[in-house]
Formats: structure tokens, sequence, C-alpha cells
């Protein structure tokens, strides 16, 4: 079989499984809404929690540095990319999250490549968490680093990992915080532990965590109180900062080290300013949003609660995250009903085999009550329609 052959092959058994990828043009004409095709959702897939989208105090921020600095970079980083927005929004996020310095990166990539291919050499070892999305994969294979997996759900299977591994190089083990696909917050207290006690590195992605737990949403490590215990963090500041771009965070030596190691620093374009203002404003904002913060947060337990009297499985544990995880046999039948109800989900596709297709809801201080409501009636009926197919 050639290779365009091959290529309408698999388009064909996609669209046989209803599994093509469309891009659709989505518009947001009320909060908490989306629309697509002509048709107005409740839009349970945005991660603009706390709807800076639509915040005034961001867009005056963001508006000022557009009018000095344009919506792009004029050169890298170390050449004359930085700006005094670089420089702000990285003493602000190295404030908010408790370390000495933070870097800023043009994007999440850039700032993970960056990271590990300037700690990791050839002899050494990256331990991830197996669910981890971000491509930290990608950045080991770059440093000829051999790379090994864990369960964050069961810390015992990183024992196991750093114990065999004890004669190798140094070991950095990378855990994502809050999980995008399974809802649950990693148990970074024992993983920390573990770590401390075998003379590892431990990395976490705080990109979904980052606005959504920890008392002032500074993201897990703040959750799990780690200051000192984590090498660095690293995280993704378009998700409820609804900005752009990426960062690693950590000692003053670990960022400095960066800074003279990092290629795209050197070459890349540096973040527009505009981003930086963007991130820094929502920064600001969240560490006051504390009751909107609960609110979305109690909406997913209660919702985990009808969804467990459905007899569908979710998260574990009652959620710190205002995430809602639906897994069943059925997950592709219930986010298709949801949608025609008018609710939009997002249906995720395992990455492992031993794992579940699911529906992810993220709840937003946007919803109204009666949104969560109608939601939940909704899920009642189609969990029930379904089951009875």
């Amino acid at each position: 079989m050639s290779l365009i052959d091959r290529f309408k092959a698999e388009i064909r058994q996609l669209e046989e499984s209803r599994r093509l990828r469309c891009v659709d043009v989505a518009t947001r004409p009320r909060p908490g809404t989306v629309s697509i095709r002509g048709r107005e959702f409740i839009d349970f897939t945005s991660w603009d929690i706390y709807g800076f989208a639509g915040n005034t105090r961001v867009q005056a921020a963001t508006r000022r540095v557009f009018d000095s600095d344009g919506a792009g970079s004029s050169a890298s980083r170390a050449s004359t990319g930085s700006t005094a927005q670089h420089v702000v929004c990285e003493e602000q996020l190295a404030r908010y999250l408790g370390v000495e310095s933070s870097l800023l990166l043009s994007s999440l990539n850039q700032a993970v490549l960056t990271l590990f291919s300037a700690i990791l050499e050839q002899h050494d070892v990256i331990i991830i968490d197996e669910l981890l999305q971000s491509p930290v994969i990608d950045a080991a294979l770059l440093a000829h680093a051999p790379t090994l997996t864990f369960r964050s759900d069961q810390p015992e299977t990183l024992e196991r990992v750093l114990g065999s591994t004890s004669t190798l190089g140094e070991r950095v083990v990378v855990s994502e915080g809050l999980s995008p696909i399974t809802g649950m917050l990693s148990d970074l207290r024992k993983i920390a532990q573990i770590c401390t006690a075998a003379g590892a590195h431990l990395i976490v992605d705080e990109s979904t965590a980052l606005g959504m737990v920890g008392e002032r949403g500074a993201g897990a490590c703040e959750y799990f109180r780690l200051a000192g215990q984590v090498f660095c963090r690293f995280g993704d500041l378009s998700r409820t900062l609804h900005s752009y771009g990426g960062f690693v965070a950590g000692s003053a030596l670990v960022c400095g080290y960066l800074l003279q190691r990092s290629r795209s620093i050197s070459v890349d374009p540096a973040l527009p300013a505009l981003f930086a203002a963007a991130a820094n404003s929502a920064i600001e904002a969240i560490e006051l949003a504390h009751l909107d913060r609960r609110m979305c947060i109690a909406r997913a337990e209660r919702l985990h609660s009808t969804v467990r009297a459905l007899g569908l499985g979710t998260t574990a544990v009652v959620p710190a995250a205002p995430l809602l995880m639906i897994r069943s046999n059925d997950s592709r039948e219930l986010h298709y009903a949801l949608a025609e109800r008018g609710f939009l989900t997002e249906l995720l596709i395992p990455s492992l085999p031993r794992e579940s297709s699911s529906v992810r809801a993220i709840f937003s201080a946007q919803h109204s009550d009666a949104n969560i409501e109608m939601f939940q009636n909704a899920l009642t009926a189609v969990a029930r329609r379904v089951a009875a197919i």
C-alpha cells in the first residue's frame, strides 16, 4: 500500500468510527457559552474558568502594551527581546509560586525542551508519570537520556523504578500536579518523600493545576505545601491564566543556568510582551478569586456525587479542582447525547490500553447556577437513556 493509499484508508476508518477530527470556528456570544456552526451550547470545555477573556482589567493591561509594543516580538530574549513586561511577569510569577525565580518562554513546548535538554546528559535517567501530557519524552530523546515511567496514582511504582536505577547517573522524576486526563491530583507529598529518600530530583508540571488548586490557586505544590522539596516546576500560561507561553520556575541557580544554556532563549523570538502583561494581570486577579475558585470546586463535587449515584465511573476521591471526569464504556454516546441537549463537553480518547475513554467537563465562574442545574438534569437523563440502549 502506497503512502497516499494508507492516508486514505485511515481517514476512511476515522470517518466510519466517528473519530474524524474537524476544526470548527467557535465564537463566544455570552459568558459560559460557545457557538459552533450556528448552534449555541453551554460550554464545559473552556479553561478560562475566571472569565479573563472579558475581564476589563486584563484587557486594559494588554491594550496598553499592544499600543506601545505591538503584537509580535522583535528579537530573542538574549538580544533585545526582553521588555519590562517580561521582567515584571517573571517576578510576579516567582512570588506567586513561592520560589526565587522564573523564566518566561514562548510556549510550553519551548519551556520543556529548554529545561530538559539543558539538565539531562546521556548517562542520566528521566522517570516520567505515564499520563504526562507535555512533550517531556521528546526532550529526553533529544538529550539521549534513558526514559522510564511510573504511575502517579501508585507511588510504590516510583519506588521500584528508583530502586532499579540506583547505580546510574542523576535521576529526574517528572510528575503532573493535576492530570487533565483523570482529574486527579498526584500524591506529590508521597512522591517528594520517595525522591528525597532516593536522592532523585522532582520536577512538577503545574500546567493544569495552576489557577485551579491551592489556597491562592498557585498549583499542586502549594496545595501539598512542598516549598523546598521540588527541584523546579514548569507550566503553561494558556489555560486558567488565559494568556500564552510557558515558564520554568525554581531557584535562582536553576533559572540562571537555563538562561545560559538555552538555545531557544538565544535564537527564538521572545514571548510577545502583551502575553506577559496578560499573564501578570491574571495572576493578580486569581489570587483574589478564592470565592470563585471555591464555587467552581463545589460544583464539581456536586456533579461527582450525581455521577456516582448514576453508577458511572469518575475520580475516586473528592476533587480539589473544578473538573469532572466521567468514565464509561459509553463515553462517546454520553458526549454526543449531552451535545444534543445543548451541553458541550470534551471526549478524551485514552493514551494507554488499560484506560477507558472519558467525558470531561470544566466548571467556570461564568456558569450560572441554572446552567449547572440544567447540566445535572441533562446528565441524569442522558446516562439513563444510554444505559437503557
